[in-house]
C-alpha cells in the first residue's frame, strides 16, 4: 500500500528529474502533435510548464494507484505485484517506442503503436500504472508535455477497446444461451 510520505518522495523525484531535463533538451515544454500531412503542429508553452504539469501527473497517477490498493481489501500481495508488472511493462514498451524513434526506427516504433490496440483488448492498460510508466518513458525523447497527452490518449483507446472486448464477450454469451435454450 502506498503511503503519503512515499507519494510525495515520488512526486519530488520528479520534479527534480524534469529540472533536469529543462537544461538538457529544449522540446519538454512543447507539444507536438503529429497529423497527416508532412508538418507536425507544435505548440509552445511556458518552460517551467514540465516542472509542474510532470510531477502533478505522477501525483495523481499515485493517488489512483493508492485508491485501488485501498478499495482492495482482499490479496493485497496479487495487487501490488500486478501493479509492479503493470508498471515496468508499459515503461519498458513507452521506452522501446521512445528508443525506436529516437534512433530513427520509425518503421518499428509505428509498428508497436499497432501492436497497442492488440494488447489493449486483453489487458487493462488503461491503468493509473500503465499510463504513468508509459509517460515517464515517453518524456524523456518526446517531452513532457507529449508524452503527457499520447499516454492518456492511448489510455483512452486501451479503456474502450478494452471494454469493447467485455460487451462483445457478454453480447455473444447471451446469444449462445438463447440458441442453446431454443
Amino acid at each position: 500500500m502506498l503511503k503519503s510520505k512515499l507519494i510525495w518522495s515520488l512526486t519530488l523525484l520528479a520534479a527534480l528529474l524534469q529540472l533536469s531535463l529543462l537544461n538538457g533538451s529544449g522540446n519538454h515544454h512543447t507539444l507536438t502533435i503529429y497529423t497527416f500531412s508532412t508538418q507536425p503542429i507544435t505548440i509552445t508553452l511556458f518552460e517551467w510548464t514540465p516542472v509542474l504539469l510532470m510531477p502533478a501527473f505522477v501525483y495523481l497517477c499515485l493517488c489512483a494507484i493508492q485508491k485501488r490498493f485501498q478499495l482492495q481489501k482482499q490479496n493485497r500481495a496479487h495487487t501490488t505485484t500486478l501493479t509492479l508488472i503493470g508498471f515496468v511493462l508499459s515503461f519498458n514498451f513507452g521506452a522501446t517506442i521512445a528508443g525506436g524513434t529516437y534512433f530513427d526506427f520509425s518503421d518499428y516504433a509505428g509498428l508497436l503503436l499497432i501492436a497497442l490496440p492488440f494488447i489493449a483488448f486483453f489487458l487493462k492498460a488503461y491503468r493509473a500504472e500503465c499510463i504513468l510508466g508509459f509517460a515517464l518513458s515517453l518524456s524523456w525523447v518526446f517531452g513532457t508535455l507529449s508524452a503527457i497527452t499520447y499516454s492518456l490518449v492511448a489510455a483512452l483507446v486501451c479503456f474502450a477497446l478494452y471494454k469493447l472486448r467485455i460487451y462483445t464477450l457478454h453480447c455473444h454469451r447471451q446469444n449462445s444461451e438463447h440458441i442453446e435454450i431454443n
